[in-house]
């Protein structure tokens, strides 16, 4: 039966086919390192997928676990949110960070960036530290 992990027992791990995104995905890497995966000569198969949407139909179709990040759970059928299984805590986090040079020309373009971006994130995913915000 395929399921979602949004969250669960990172040692949960092989129980199941993970499907991971493709090299060069910044997430692929995040799980990577989460789940303490590693790239084995002696491993039969490639389990990867170009994109989140490509990863969630692997887990409809072929079975097998994906870890997802929080936004992407949001528009999931009820059928699929059924099956998300959660981290035990303490829960995982991601960090986005926006680094530039301090004397950096365009610094409105990255406040405009990161404007948009805030307000683009659901409402009730958000809580501020200071001047970090953090997406629960």
């Amino acid at each position: 039966m395929p399921r979602y992990f949004g969250y669960t027992k990172v040692t949960n791990k092989n129980q199941a086919v993970m499907w991971l995104l493709q090299e060069g995905h910044c997430f692929r890497s995040q799980v990577m390192n989460l789940c303490e995966l590693r790239r084995t000569a002696d491993a039969p198969f490639d389990y990867e997928a170009g994109s989140i949407e490509t990863l969630k139909q692997l887990v409809d179709s072929q079975s097998g676990v994906a870890i997802l990040p929080d936004l992407a759970t949001l528009h999931l059928s009820d059928n699929q949110r059924q099956k998300i299984k959660r981290f035990a805590a303490p829960q995982p986090v991601r960090e986005v960070s926006i680094v530039t040079q301090c004397d950096y020309l365009k610094q409105r373009l990255v406040e405009s960036l990161k404007t948009e971006i805030l307000e683009n994130l659901p409402a009730e995913k958000m809580q501020l530290q200071g001047e970090r915000v953090a997406i629960q």
